[in-house]
């Protein structure tokens, strides 16, 4: 008999800002992205970022955009620090590209032929994206966004599984989507303190965005039941009892 996996209350609104961050954060780390040869319906993950717990691609970018705002709410100097970790995002989207075009380059000259064939069909794909090392940083952010647009049409599909990276081009989208998402943080900073969002408002859109992705993998996993769903809700119930317990050993200290 199949057991059907719940997610604990998980009680947002006892968490401060950057305790509340840190366990947005670590959730979208676990969401389980597409890997090769996982044999979804044609175009789902055209619908999809995470086909295992139907996550669309425009809550994955609401949930990241929502999280960097809070992030802001919990740091008063953190020009640094910030610096620091585009440095880093853009270092790792850009091998993320390098890594692709040099698999589909090699792929031609493979010594087996469907490695051949799957590089002769994505060569013209990545030819015009060659020189996003080279490009302003706003350039390779609208660059490898359509980069990997075009390696997720469904033509490309089989081609990319052959290879074997289909699971790269994901995680480069996560590293491009994220550093996206601190520039325009950090743009929004620069205008000042006039207009910012008040801390109930992000809280209260991020607990409503974190709720539908808790509804999406519960009713995935209910109606089309998947080791990767039910990983990520195992994870995700952990996670909420950490969380508590922290919560409730800080609230102790404070009485």
């Amino acid at each position: 008999m199949r057991v059907y996996l719940k997610v604990k209350s998980h009680s947002l609104h006892r968490m401060r800002n950057a305790e509340l961050h840190d366990f947005v954060e670590r959730t979208l780390e676990d969401i389980p992205m597409p890997k090769q040869n996982e044999g979804y319906p044609p175009n789902t993950e055209k619908e999809f970022i995470a086909p295992a717990i139907s996550l669309p691609h425009d809550l994955w970018e609401e949930l990241n955009q929502l999280s960097a705002e809070l992030l802001e709410l919990t740091q008063e100097s953190r020009a640094s620090e910030e610096t620091s970790q585009l440095a880093i995002l853009d270092k790792q989207r850009k091998e993320g590209a390098n890594y692709l075009f040099s698999m589909i380059t090699n792929a031609l000259i493979s010594p087996r032929p469907a490695e051949r064939e799957a590089g002769l069909l994505l060569k013209p794909k990545i030819s015009p994206y060659a020189g996003i090392g080279y490009n302003t940083k706003d350039g390779a952010t609208m660059l490898i966004k359509r980069l990997y647009l075009d390696l997720s049409k469904p033509e490309a599909a089989e081609a990319m599984e052959q290879l074997g990276i289909t699971k790269a081009a994901s995680r480069m989208k996560v590293f491009n989507d994220k550093y996206a998402a601190l520039v325009k943080r950090r743009e929004k900073a620069k205008k000042g303190d006039e207009g910012k969002r008040r801390s109930e408002d992000i809280r209260k859109e991020l607990a409503a965005a974190f709720d539908e992705l808790v509804c999406r993998a519960v009713g995935t996993n209910l109606i089309s039941p998947n080791a990767e769903a039910a990983e990520f809700i195992e994870k995700l119930n952990r996670r909420i009892d950490e969380t508590k317990a922290k919560t409730n050993r800080r609230d102790l200290q404070i009485e």
